[in-house]
């Protein structure tokens, strides 16, 4: 009797246990995990699960599904990685979770031929030891995202160039792509710390917040029109732009985008030469109907310290709403126009 009775309360028992190894053991419908965990004490020939974990970035996506996520469990060096599909890094103060670049590699290069992933970086040490090309390259995506993360002693820190010739032949031609930047500093880069060029695609959007950049070569934001179809938005806000060859630059020409900048709440200082600049080639009377433009515009922000703080040349524009801090430059330079807030 007491073995029917207990047989039900036994059946329970592991149902509950089951359950409560799911979470890390959870698969898609391919068979791949996902959730995986990667561990300075890990072996890529595990199953990167919580009790098992792999060792590298790389290991673990191979063996995670699109849109899953990787958590980082201590602090250690995780390696390169090639993103091709969507998923999620993290490190939730695990300590210094660090990918040390090899001489002329990429830390993070992000190539989706489906334009559809969205991949999220956060709290990644991304280390170029002065010998490494660039910390994270983004050649297609739907989404990029990187938030807490430190980017150091490279070429280039952020490259943010995506481009229809890596669209799969099977997907709409007029692809898109966006970049979020978040509480990350870019610091100590031989060239441009984050540097927005898009090649030929549909949209093509940026948001930097609270974004730290400084002790750059070149310089600390650049966006230029490249051969982008519409124009290229890109929002800094509450940011700092520090002891950069230049601050914040906007560029295009005669056969490329628009590019439009709204800076506000934000320190451009001590920059070798310009502070903010926005330039374009003028039109080109062959082509009436190209009427590409570089605007820059700027609220609630300091302009110090720099040789030039603002400049305008080539017909583009540098639009000041009337509520800056600008002084203490070799030369202020002066807005091509007041904008009217709203």
């Amino acid at each position: 009797m007491s073995k029917f009775t207990l047989f039900p309360f036994a059946a329970a028992t592991l149902l509950v246990l089951a359950a409560g190894a799911g979470p890390a053991r959870a698969q898609a419908p391919d068979g791949l995990i996902i959730r995986s965990f990667v561990s300075a004490g890990g072996n890529d020939a595990h199953g990167c699960t919580r009790p098992a974990p792999c060792r590298t970035l790389s290991a673990a996506l191979a063996k995670t599904a699109a849109g899953g996520t990787i958590s980082i469990i201590d602090a250690g060096g995780y390696g390169t990685v090639t993103i091709d599909k969507a998923i999620n890094i993290i490190n939730d103060g695990a300590g210094t979770a660090s990918i040390l670049v090899p001489q002329g590699e990429i830390g993070v290069f992000v190539k989706d031929p489906f334009y559809e992933a969205r991949v999220y970086l956060r709290g990644l040490t991304i280390e170029g030891a002065n010998v490494g090309s660039t910390g994270v390259l983004v050649n297609s995506a739907r989404a990029v995202s990187i938030e807490n993360c430190v980017i150091r002693n490279l070429f280039g820190g952020i490259l943010f160039s995506p481009e229809t010739s890596n669209v799969a032949s099977n997907k709409p031609f007029m692809a898109q792509s966006a970049l979020t930047v978040a509480n990350t500093t870019i610091a100590d880069i031989g060239g441009v710390a984050v540097l927005i060029v898009p090649g030929d695609i549909g949209v093509v959007k940026a948001a930097l917040r609270g974004v730290r950049v400084f002790n750059n070569l070149e310089m600390g934001i650049q966006v230029i029109g490249g051969a982008s179809r519409q124009p290229i938005d890109v929002t800094i806000s509450d940011s700092l732009v520090t002891q950069n060859g230049q601050g914040i630059v906007a560029n295009t020409s005669t056969t490329q985008a628009p590019v439009k900048v709204m800076v506000t709440g934000s320190t451009v200082a001590h920059s070798f030469f310009t502070g903010l600049q926005a330039s374009a080639s003028p039109p080109d009377p062959d082509k009436p109907d190209i009427k590409s433009i570089a605007e820059i515009w700027i609220g609630q922000s300091t302009v110090f310290g720099n040789t030039t703080g603002v400049e305008a040349t080539g017909g583009a524009f540098l639009r000041s709403f009337g509520d800056n801090y600008m002084a203490g430059n070799q030369t202020d330079g002066t807005p091509t126009a007041t904008a009217t807030r709203k």
